[in-house]
């Protein structure tokens, strides 16, 4: 008969216990062969083998098995009397954490990244295991620092962060900040891994978590060292959640946005490259057609935005909302039209979307302030010389 997994064969049916005793032994034996420094799996990622692999198989299964004699302890006890639960309980489980996480025991990038990838769950199991072991995890010591990377790339393609996680490796997220962009023979594979921190830091900074400002300045040294591919998908994705929130947006979540939005525009502003970060400045058009800000302020955002990229993401959108707001701006409305009006998609524009232009140029005419009105003329007879003669009859009497 085989032995018993620890306490928790009560817990089972004879016949499971011996099915998941055996098999959580025949997994032991395969965890310990094949941990030699060499040991690879094709040309795959250590975190994409994990789950492909029969020794990575066999170490998610020992999380997975920890999880669920958890569950089931918690159901024998009224919540209210719930003592606390820990590795304690499942020795099984604890020996096997420990002799893998050691490199002399076992080289494999592939089991060290199943420790980054289930981080989240180890936590919620022991969180003083993990604060202890954070250091074997992601080891300092430069002769391991594939073991480190292996455990980043299996953390990072956990999705959504975890606050509490976020709490402690606060280090590992600026180490990995640090080396983005850095040129090394992975490259291809790394480039891969790399573009799954923005998603980290935008789910971080929606909920508050990450802020302006912090002590180790995370987010400031992302912007600094990120490619612009990573900045303009960081920006761009907060107006894809904005567009997409069906739930109230709050006062708090809009003001710290504005304030992330101004920080970017300022600092492209103050900045001595040659080149304008046009495509993360584009992205401000989703922000705008979101409709979650005041109307004074986005539309001032999207005339610098035209101003120094003369262009903006999701044109014909913006257009659109450009025309449904101009009742209330008209005088800011009118502006952004004729900034769109000498861009660079211009012609396509305002014939596309002449119903759009028209309404808003309309509008304008018939304010009640003499400077939008000025400003409405001026912009059709610039249309005019550039032969869009339908604009015409909106001028008074039809005269240019």
């Amino acid at each position: 008969e085989p032995q018993a997994i620890g306490s928790h064969s009560l817990l089972l049916s004879q016949s499971s216990q011996w099915s998941i005793t055996s098999t959580v032994r025949w997994f032991n034996c395969r965890l310990i062969s094949c941990t030699s420094p060499q040991y690879r799996y094709s040309n795959a990622r250590p975190i994409e083998a994990s789950v492909s692999t029969v020794r990575g198989k066999a170490m998610h299964t020992v999380v997975q098995y920890a999880l669920w004699v958890k569950q089931h302890l918690q159901k024998e006890e009224e919540r209210e009397n719930q003592a606390a639960r820990d590795f304690d309980e499942i020795p099984e489980v604890w020996k096997v954490l420990e002799r893998h996480l050691d490199p002399e025991q076992d080289p494999s990038l592939v089991i060290r990244s199943v420790y980054g990838k289930c981080l989240t769950d180890l936590m919620n199991l022991d969180s003083d295991w993990i604060t202890k072991n954070l250091g074997r995890i992601f080891p300092k010591n430069q002769a391991l620092q594939e073991l480190r990377a292996a455990a980043w790339e299996g953390y990072v393609t956990s999705y959504p962060a975890d606050t509490h996680v976020f709490t402690i490796l606060r280090e590992e997220y600026s180490q990995a900040i640090e080396r983005l962009g850095m040129p090394t023979h992975e490259t291809q594979y790394l480039s891969e891994f790399d573009q799954l921190l923005p998603k980290h830091l935008i789910q971080l900074y929606w909920n508050g978590e990450l802020e302006l400002g912090a002590p180790d300045l995370l987010l400031e040294s992302f912007f600094e060292k990120a490619p612009e591919l990573y900045r303009e998908c960081f920006m761009r994705n907060f107006g894809w959640l904005l567009s997409h929130n069906q739930s109230e947006v709050t006062p708090e979540l809009l003001e710290r946005l504005q304030r992330l939005w101004e920080w970017r525009i300022g600092m492209i502003y103050s900045s001595s490259a040659s080149a304008i970060p046009t495509s993360e400045l584009k992205t401000f058009g989703l922000w705008f057609t979101s409709g979650k800000f005041e109307n004074k302020w986005a539309s001032a955002q999207l005339m610098e935005v035209l101003k120094l990229s003369k262009d903006v993401n999701d044109d014909r959108n913006v257009l659109c909302y450009l025309e449904k707001i101009a009742f209330s701006i008209p005088r800011e409305a009118i502006k952004c039209l004729g900034l769109i009006a000498d861009g660079s998609r211009a012609k396509w524009l305002i014939y596309g979307e002449q119903e759009s232009s028209r309404a808003i140029l309309s509008t304008s005419l018939q304010s009640g302030d003499e400077e939008t009105r000025k400003a409405a003329i001026e912009l059709i007879n610039r249309l005019l010389a550039r032969n869009y003669a339908d604009f015409r009859n909106l001028l008074p009497n039809g005269v240019a």
